[in-house]
């Protein structure tokens, strides 16, 4: 008679080994899967938020929310704009200046965001492109691009004149570079056209 002989250490070393390879699959999955929640919960947030004075978060403990929307039709751009600039927003979206954060007539909306998520489209933008930016109110301006300069952010500070109503686009320079980190900023101011 023959008798099968259980080997328990190659069944271990299997399922270890199958274990493993479902946590570096979980694990390289979550950060993507985070992404796309998040967005799905801004977007939700941003609809919600439509034609009302609440602040609507996107999830609980978020402390930002959202203020606009930024539309850019040659592009196919659609982002929605989140309050403050703190880096905790930024990780979720491009986000507005507390104090340059309201469609005015008579006052700039300077926007921020990183140049490796969010505002990485801003190095597609070219001079005339037309940027629409609607409020939650439902207060629609457009803007067209008008200028485009790269500063160094330790030897000059940004200039936003209080009384124009430009959009201004801020984001770190270069795009794709070798390192991370530097001075130097990308910054696109669009005129207001209507």
């Amino acid at each position: 008679m023959l008798v099968h002989k259980f080997k328990p250490r190659r069944h271990i070393k299997a399922s270890l080994l199958t274990c493993f390879a479902l946590g570096l699959i979980v694990h390289s999955a979550w950060l993507p899967c985070k992404a796309w929640l998040s967005q799905q919960l801004i977007n939700y947030s941003w609809h919600q938020s439509q034609g009302t004075a609440k602040q609507i978060t996107p999830w609980p403990w978020a402390d930002t929310h959202p203020v606009a929307k930024m539309v850019i039709a040659r592009l196919n751009k659609e982002l929605i704009i989140l309050q403050g600039v703190d880096p905790t927003t930024l990780a979720f979206s491009a986000g507005a200046m507390h104090q340059y954060s309201r469609l005015a007539l008579n006052k700039p909306f300077v926007i921020a965001g990183h140049k490796d998520s969010h505002f990485s489209f801003l190095q597609d933008l070219q001079m005339k492109d037309i940027i629409s930016l609607t409020d939650k109110e439902g207060k629609n301006q457009l803007y067209q691009v008008e200028h485009m300069e790269i500063i160094d952010s330790e030897e000059q500070a940004l200039k936003i004149i209080e009384q124009d109503p430009n959009l201004v686009l801020i984001t770190c320079y270069p795009f794709n570079p070798l390192e991370s980190g530097g001075s130097l900023r990308y910054v696109i101011t669009a005129k207001l056209i209507s």
